[in-house]
């Protein structure tokens, strides 16, 4: 759909990965010892409500010139504001459109926020107050469930393991960083370059992570030229440093971060308006999940739930805000998915249990879409 003023296409997929899950969990009693519904998922459901909210206030914003302050009518001007001004006449167009759309389409789009009168302001206790309710639960109470299905979780400290001696990193504290060591382009994307099949795709990662307290970073790489069939090896290459020098006594921490594989960016424009959708989500983050939602019942510390709560939505957020921009945009990108791993540690160390050394184990990660696949490998590093 490159270059279409159509309507996102993605909230049927989220509903029916989703569908279920809500059947199951929402209405489940809670006790004590859980919240009725995982982090991961919870942050997913999150992350899909926000980014409707986000459609939403982009027409109020551009069509009705709604801007009130502390809503997302407000976080959209900002987004708007930070995009390039060819950018900016596109998404303009686009949100005339989208005001004209039938019902029928509007619901599919908005799901429940279609029924939104505009006399209601877009914040989490008009467009998430269900899940909001949930999130909130899990600074009280945590879960039980875990999530490593979801979000492929690493137990960084060797203190438990008695195979391996932990290595203690009191007074230096803990430092995580994320390193890539190799990209296969095993199919390159379905480009035409003067009348023949251009086999080489301009690879593009960015990189999103979330510390323990919740703050959300975006970090761009061009990783350049690589031919079809080609293994490009990177020897280590730092994605991002996720920790750096962590000390104190509240543990156990978590940190996540999410993978975005792009083919043919469009330089520094389109890296602007990745970051401006980063900024949108965190400025809700950091205002309705945090401040509002859990600062004060968590005491200055959010439990590990809450920081895997707060990447998955994020990651859901931005996977529907990049999906939205790459059909939007007018220009060659082509957006491969996603991948999230989080890790978290009961204390510093400055050795991985699996492995005993500071280098966790490889994985591979598997990046296929718009006619393209990707194979990377990947390793976290602890250092002092």
């Amino acid at each position: 759909m490159r270059g279409a003023l159509a309507a996102p296409t993605w909230p049927t997929a989220f509903d029916a990965a989703h569908a279920q899950r809500r059947r199951k969990t929402m209405n489940t009693p809670r006790t004590r010892s859980q919240a009725t519904i995982d982090a991961h998922s919870l942050g997913a459901l999150l992350g899909e409500r926000y980014f409707r909210s986000f459609l939403l206030a982009g027409e109020r914003n551009i069509v009705q010139g709604l801007n009130r302050e502390g809503t997302d009518e407000a976080r959209f001007a900002s987004f708007y504001d930070r995009l390039p001004g060819d950018m900016q006449l596109q998404v303009k167009s686009y949100f005339q459109q989208q005001a004209g759309f039938a019902s029928p389409k509007r619901q599919r789009l908005l799901g429940p926020l279609s029924a939104v009168s505009s006399e209601q302001v877009l914040t989490t206790a008009t467009t998430a107050r269900d899940l909001i309710a949930e999130f909130e639960g899990l600074a009280r109470f945590g879960n039980m469930h875990s999530a490593t299905s979801h979000a492929k979780r690493h137990v960084g400290n060797a203190a438990t393991d008695q195979r391996i001696p932990s290595i203690s990193a009191s007074g230096h504290g803990l430092t995580l960083s994320l390193h890539l060591d190799s990209l296969r382009v095993d199919e390159s994307q379905d480009d035409w370059l003067f009348g023949r099949r251009n086999t080489t795709d301009e690879v593009r990662l960015a990189v999103m992570t979330v510390n323990p307290r919740g703050i959300i970073k975006m970090k761009h790489h061009n990783l350049g030229d690589i031919q079809e069939r080609q293994k490009m090896p990177f020897n280590g290459k730092r994605l991002a440093r996720l920790a750096q020098g962590v000390g104190g006594d509240d543990w156990p921490k978590r940190w996540s971060c999410v993978v975005y594989a792009w083919e043919r960016d469009g330089g520094r424009k389109q890296n602007k308006a990745l970051d401006a959708a980063v900024e949108h989500i965190r400025s809700v983050v950091s205002k309705e999940m945090i401040e509002d939602a859990v600062e004060a019942k968590s005491k200055g510390k959010l439990p590990p739930e809450v920081v895997e709560a707060i990447a998955s939505t994020a990651k859901s957020f931005l996977d529907g805000a990049f999906a939205w921009l790459a059909g939007l945009l007018r220009n060659d990108n082509d957006q491969l998915g996603s991948h999230q791993k989080d890790v978290e540690f009961t204390q510093p160390s400055l050795t991985w249990r699996s492995t005993g050394t500071s280098r966790s184990e490889q994985w591979a990660w598997q990046f296929k879409g718009s006619g393209g696949q990707w194979t990377t490998t990947m390793h976290w590093r602890l250092s002092s």
